[in-house]
């Protein structure tokens, strides 16, 4: 893959930066004129997994469902299954809708965990990928630090090695060390875990006014180890709520990706105290006789009782995990812990009770409990068997079940509506698991970076055809080794064709932004190229050529030989308006004989259309590889024959000597004898290519609209490409 982004600026009244940012919709928006108001049309998907005794229940239809959304019962409009037993372990053997497929986040705690233990972890990550997962699920890597709070390290992917090379890399130099005192008032020790001893006077020496200075000393020495657990305990406190505060942003992140998220948490945890309270019989006894001397200001509440705005912190993180649809798998890092006898005598778990000999579970892994079991998830506290373990879940939700349905009402801004699915006729015991609920669409400008990158990660993760922007694309290889490589990639050739009326529809300013997003997947999930690029367009300079004539761009990947699905997106960045194709493609290993077609390419018109090239620094040649003078060619998915011949351009690759054939054929497939001259045969240019030049000459023919058809032969092997004409209908759309 190449490293490099090819990011460089350039302006040719269209100014280009390199960038990338990805984007998925759930909303499908429509205009209807360029500055009309977006009518919004809202489809929900709801992801549905039944299980009964921990297995998956198969052969249900959409007759077994019922959808209640808002209080009113909706009508399903979509319905998948999906079954992973039925589907090879290879993720281009089908393609799956983006919600059926699983999604796991590794997230590991940097700051409340030994790097040991996160070492340990990632080992078991990297096994559990490998080894464990089916290859048509997504994963991604994140680690959580004190200092910077979640960080995604590698968005949801197939990609296995992309993967290995993130947990590879995780900032083990962003440790902190866990529950430091700021203040320098103690070390090596955590005083909500010491209890401090019973003052007396008896047996302590008086001194000469009859004071027992012992005793005062050692009340001196507990009110300043009260004061001292105080300040250590509020620094804990605030850990603990930037703890969860980070966690909730990281939920609200994970809303906006589509599908259940299972969020597998590598941590020790954090002490509970400082929420829920101490369970210290010492310090309750302590706290007990203060009152009963009077001694209020001695006592702790919140030492006893827990921090309540605390505990509201957490509530409210595990609700915004609920309501993203996202599951907390919590492993505990520490491995087991066994406690002395005198610990557990002066000690009650109160929230876990473990097997025999594994001892209480410490207040910081209480922590992973209360997160695991407030989100649905599960603690796993020999994460060396991590993969065995996770193996009942990956067999439960082995079957999805895919339901769609367009709410009668929307919710009101920012607002939570909640879903409840209705099962009907699945015997006793069966248990229906789905997304609780959907918010209101938040309006892209209003949407972070991070969540448009999310979202667009899910675009291209997806199969959806179509969208808001209408665009054709061909990816052509023509046999030629990428230059610049010595490891076989063979160079691929990307034309795009954008519609122009449907690209600049909306656009409010005079500057507009897009991106162009092109990632090529392999039969194992990684990702053999991509290409992203950044048009920002002067409307003043060039929407009348855009309107009429389309958007043309080109651009290369460089990929190593094999079968890929292409997907290329194209981004309003304002808006987040799209355009998605998706399309199968074999890359041959440079070299290979046989002919490849590209696509015909029209002569680009003055004020017809305007061509842009992507900027790749490492390119040795920066224009456009068909060009002829001062004419550039350009792929069209339909060319409008208006006035007089327009030459044309065709392309063969990876082929000495083919012959090449072109004619129109009507709508109902048969050939015309005129309309299409071939004006010099194949032969060899300039580059590494066979050009031949064709006159598309509508004076012969009736108005109407032809297929043109070409077809190149060597050594008995052909090559075909085809595209639409249209003659003599001005108003038709230029595309």
């Amino acid at each position: 893959m190449k490293n490099d982004q090819r990011f460089g600026p350039f302006w040719i009244a269209v100014s280009c930066a390199a960038a990338i940012a990805l984007l998925t919709p759930v909303w499908v928006h429509g205009a209807r004129d360029r500055f009309g108001e977006t009518v919004e049309v809202v489809t929900v998907e709801v992801p549905v997994q039944v299980v009964a005794n921990g297995k998956p229940i198969r052969g249900l239809t959409a007759k077994s469902f019922e959808i209640v959304a808002g209080g009113k019962r909706q009508a399903i409009t979509g319905f998948e299954v999906i079954d992973l037993a039925e589907i090879a372990d290879d993720p281009s053997s089908t393609d799956l809708p983006l919600p059926a497929r699983r999604h796991f986040l590794m997230l590991f705690d940097l700051s409340f965990s030994q790097p040991d233990g996160v070492v340990k972890a990632r080992n078991a990550a990297k096994e559990l990928v490998r080894d464990t997962l089916h290859s048509t699920d997504l994963v991604a890597v994140g680690t959580y630090s004190l200092n910077q709070g979640p960080k995604l390290v590698l968005g949801f992917t197939p990609d296995r090695d992309q993967l290995d090379t993130a947990l590879d890399r995780l900032g083990l130099q962003q440790y902190n060390q866990r529950f430091s005192d700021p203040l320098g008032l103690v070390a090596a020790f955590d005083p909500l875990m010491r209890s401090a001893s019973d003052v007396t006077t008896q047996n302590n020496t008086s001194g000469r006014l009859g004071i027992d200075v012992d005793g005062l000393f050692r009340q001196h020495l507990a009110d300043l180890s009260v004061a001292t657990a105080r300040v250590a305990r509020e620094e804990q406190i605030d850990r603990a709520r930037a703890y969860t505060s980070s966690f909730e942003e990281l939920a609200e992140l994970l809303r906006e990706v589509r599908g259940r998220k299972q969020v597998v948490l590598f941590s020790e945890g954090f002490d509970t105290t400082a929420i829920l309270g101490s369970d210290s019989s010492a310090r309750a006894t302590e706290n007990a006789r203060a009152i009963e001397r009077g001694e209020y200001w001695r006592v702790d509440s919140d030492e006893r009782f827990g921090s309540g705005s605390t505990l509201a912190f957490l509530g409210r993180m595990l609700e915004a995990f609920r309501r993203a649809d996202a599951v907390i798998q919590a492993v505990d890092v520490g491995g087991a812990r066994t406690n002395t006898r005198a610990e557990i005598a002066n000690e009650t778990s109160g929230l876990i009770t473990t097997t025999a000999g594994q001892g209480l579970v410490s207040r910081s892994e209480n922590s992973l409990f209360v997160m695991a079991d407030g989100t649905g998830g599960e603690l796993y506290r020999n994460y060396n068997d991590l993969g065995q373990a996770i193996s009942q879940l990956l067999d439960r939700t082995a079957v999805t079940y895919v339901l769609s349905f367009t709410p009668k009402k929307l919710p009101a801004a920012d607002s939570f509506q909640r879903i409840q699915v209705k099962l009907k006729g699945a015997g006793r015991g069966a248990r229906v698991h789905h997304r609780p609920g959907f918010y209101a669409p938040t309006p892209y400008r209003d949407q972070t970076a991070l969540v448009r990158q999310l979202k667009a990660a899910d675009l291209v993760l997806d199969t959806a055809e179509g969208g808001e922007i209408e665009l054709t694309a061909w990816a052509v290889p023509n046999g030629r080794q990428a230059p610049g490589t010595q490891d076989g990639r063979s160079e691929v050739l990307l034309f795009l064709d954008i519609d122009g009326e449907s690209l600049l529809q909306q656009q409010e300013r005079d500057i507009a932004r897009f991106r162009v997003f092109a990632y090529a997947i392999d039969d194992r999930g990684s990702v053999g190229d991509f290409m992203t690029q950044a048009l920002t367009l002067d409307l003043n300079r060039v929407e009348r050529t855009i309107l009429a004539g389309n958007l043309a761009f080109f651009g290369r990947l460089h990929m190593p030989a094999g079968k890929y699905r292409l997907r290329i997106v194209v981004q309003d960045a304002r808006s987040g308006r799209h355009g998605a194709r998706t399309s199968r493609l074999m890359v041959p290993p440079p070299g290979t004989e046989g002919p490849v077609l590209a696509p015909p390419l029209f002569a680009l018109t003055q004020d017809r259309g305007l061509l842009l090239n992507e900027d790749d620094s490492r390119q040795e040649a920066k224009e456009y590889p068909i060009q002829a003078g001062d004419t550039a060619f350009v792929a069209r998915s339909q060319i409008v024959l208006d006035g007089g011949a327009v030459p044309v351009v065709v392309n063969a690759y990876a082929s000495a000597a083919a012959q090449l054939e072109a004619w129109l054929e009507g709508p109902g497939g048969q050939r015309l004898e005129r309309g299409v001259v071939i004006a010099s045969a194949l032969a060899a240019d300039a580059g590494e290519a066979l050009r031949a030049e064709l006159t598309l000459d509508p004076s012969a023919i009736a108005n109407g609209t032809y297929t043109l058809g070409m077809r190149v032969t060597d050594s008995g092997r052909t090559a075909t490409q085809r595209v639409a004409v249209v003659v003599g209908a001005e108003d038709a759309k230029r595309r």
